[in-house]
């Protein structure tokens, strides 16, 4: 926990993910590792600490969405991304028609065009799943993840599964689904 990485996300607001089409970085450990950071470790700490996610569309939304009462116009937006609330993007919405005030009502026609597939992919997260290069990072960032600190205790083999990985799971899950129910239920999903 004393790593470049653990002193310079602290330092920062937050973490942001950027997700491919398959959503690699999830199967990844030390991806993994930054999802623990931003959603448990770092947030405890320092509650206003965000995680995000965002993905590039697969071509440039043309769409102008009513939410709340109010119309919010999205064409040309090439990236989408779900947030620990409103973003500086949503803001601009704030006054766009006439009496809107809600930009948090921005945040939600923004991560509406969160593409299902990619949240599909989170919601299956294991994190005892997840790979490493070196089986040695393995073993430490899952073994960091579920409090060791002496050196001998982060080299050992972590247990298969733990109610520590269950919950980062969820975590991360809870999110996706918080985001997306909306857009699945619309879809039939």
């Amino acid at each position: 926990l004393s790593s470049s990485f653990m002193k310079a996300a602290k330092l920062a607001d937050g973490i942001c993910h950027v997700i491919d089409k398959d959503a690699v970085c999830y199967t990844r450990v030390w991806c993994d590792f930054e999802v623990w950071a931003g959603l448990e470790k770092i947030k405890a700490e320092k509650p206003t600490y965000c995680y995000e996610m965002y993905t590039a569309l697969d071509k440039p939304r043309e769409d102008t969405k009513e939410v709340w009462n109010c119309t919010f116009d999205f064409s040309g937006q090439v990236a989408v991304g779900i947030s620990d609330g409103v973003v500086a993007t949503d803001e601009q919405f704030e006054w766009a028609e006439g009496n809107c005030v809600y930009a948090k009502a921005g945040q939600v026609g923004r991560e509406d065009a969160f593409p299902v597939d990619r949240g599909d992919k989170a919601l299956t997260f294991k994190l005892s799943e997840s790979q490493a290069s070196q089986e040695i990072d393995r073993n430490r960032i899952l073994n960091c993840i579920l409090g060791a600190v002496k050196p001998v205790d982060l080299d050992a083999i972590p247990p298969k599964d733990h109610p520590k990985y269950a919950e980062l799971d969820g975590l991360l899950r809870g999110r996706f689904a918080h985001a997306l129910y909306a857009q699945a239920v619309k879809k039939g999903l």
